[in-house]
């Protein structure tokens, strides 16, 4: 040891040998959040796919249900079908003032200040001029 101290020593893991296969240290540093992240991302990766091949699966099948009822509430919009679920957005759209919420309401609602709701009046935008020295257009 050669008389130094504090003295250390030890195994430094490289890699992770199990069940014939050889994974990263990065392995054992993974939490429940990455792994449900990447379960997540393969889900969608699963839905995308059937829903491009028009193969349904069980992660396309919300997807494909809520686009069957918009191409249905579309149709209801569009004519005078009617059924239940389409009855609030016609009523809606025949008056969509009686839907908006009243400042007394919004108080009881929300404790929000009133000024959070206007949105900031965006800067002036001065237009440059194209300089008057050029002879050629790219569109023409």
């Amino acid at each position: 040891m050669l008389d130094i101290r504090p003295f250390e020593y030890g195994l430094k893991i490289t890699s992770i040998y199990d069940d014939g296969a050889v994974y990263s240290v990065k392995v054992l540093m993974m939490t429940d959040d990455d792994i449900m992240a990447r379960f997540c991302d393969g889900l969608k990766n699963v839905a995308s796919l059937s829903l491009g091949l028009h193969y349904p699966t069980l992660a396309s099948f919300p997807h494909a249900f809520l686009n069957a009822y918009k191409n249905l509430l579309a149709i209801a919009v569009g004519t005078s079908y009617e059924f239940k679920e389409a009855e609030a957005v016609k009523k809606y759209l025949e008056n969509p003032g009686a839907f908006a919420i009243t400042t007394s309401s919004a108080t009881n609602v929300s404790s929000a200040p009133a000024k959070a709701d206007k949105a900031p009046e965006p800067a002036a935008v001065e237009e440059k001029e194209e300089s008057e020295g050029m002879d050629f257009d790219i569109f023409s």
